[in-house]
């Protein structure tokens, strides 16, 4: 059960680094707003670069703040998601 709960929390934590990042590139290419890709992408990540954009200066008006949220998942994925892989392989040695 820790090791599927791992997997899943890696799984979307993965997940969202991608969607970040296709957002990332949206915004270097013209892409025309009704694809159902685009809205979709937007929605799924604006939650998470909402609260770092309202706080966070934009120099020169470049956005750090998908920077800060991928280091941030990546952190949780070292911190949070490693332990639990680690601890779930150590109850599986063990049985």
């Amino acid at each position: 059960a820790i090791m599927a709960l791992a997997d899943l929390a890696d799984f979307v934590l993965v997940l969202y680094i991608g969607i970040v990042f296709v957002r990332v590139l949206l915004s270097f290419i013209s892409v025309e707003r009704s694809n159902p890709v685009v809205p979709l992408v937007y929605q799924l990540s604006e939650p998470l670069l909402r609260p770092l954009r309202t706080r966070l200066p934009a120099p020169g008006g470049l956005d750090f703040s998908p920077m800060l949220v991928i280091l941030a998942i990546l952190l949780a994925r070292a911190l949070l998601v490693a332990p639990l892989i680690d601890a779930g392989m150590r109850l599986a040695q063990a049985a």
